[in-house]
């Protein structure tokens, strides 16, 4: 122990790498006049905090599809749990009563690396929605979400920023099959009349 000034010390303790994530005990004893007094601290070692990313690739109900994407920014390996939800409001948490629906599951991610997963919810009413996650490492978390909008109407249906430009491309190619096979049997039917 150091003396920092009268009255109060101070212990400084190293955690190695190996050392297992969660809720830690300090106890201190101290007899001062004969008297021993005994001092007990809480804290939390965070030892593999994990970064969440989110991305809705299929918005059209009922069911929406998410891209999720964990990475263990840590160094040892940890059983991450996560959950996702739908909710109308930026800021609805998993349990509220306006959560369209929700799921949660469990992961175990080595130091490093990221695990990718897709994730299906229901939501049956078209409207504006959120997407949200959240992964915890101890009793810390992190979280992401993407606002998106249900349409089941039809129409054109944008997954992502470049989709469009794929939906029309398809589009103007089937269009030009179906003109090369017309035309091509308009060329033959002439043929047979001429003989």
């Amino acid at each position: 122990m150091t003396k920092a000034e009268t009255g109060r010390y101070t212990f400084e303790y190293t955690t190695s790498s190996g050392q297992p994530g969660g809720t830690w005990t300090t106890v201190a004893s101290t007899t001062v006049s004969g008297e021993t007094v005994k001092n007990i601290d809480y804290w939390e070692l965070i030892t593999n905090p994990a970064q969440i990313t989110i991305d809705v690739v299929d918005d059209v109900p009922p069911d929406i599809t998410a891209k999720l994407e964990i990475t263990n920014e840590g160094n040892t390996s940890q059983e991450y749990t996560y959950y996702y939800w739908i909710t109308p409001r930026i800021d609805g948490e998993t349990g509220d009563n306006d959560t369209v629906d929700s799921a949660s599951a469990s992961k175990l991610i080595d130091p490093g690396e990221t695990y990718t997963t897709y994730v299906t919810l229901t939501c049956n009413d078209d409207g504006d929605y959120y997407y949200r996650a959240r992964v915890y490492y101890g009793s810390e978390y992190s979280e992401s979400y993407q606002e998106f909008n249900t349409s089941s109407s039809g129409g054109w249906v944008i997954v992502s920023d470049n989709s469009q430009y794929l939906y029309y491309s398809l589009a103007i190619l089937a269009l030009a099959i179906i003109l090369a096979i017309v035309f091509s049997n308009r060329k033959s039917s002439r043929r047979r009349r001429k003989r």
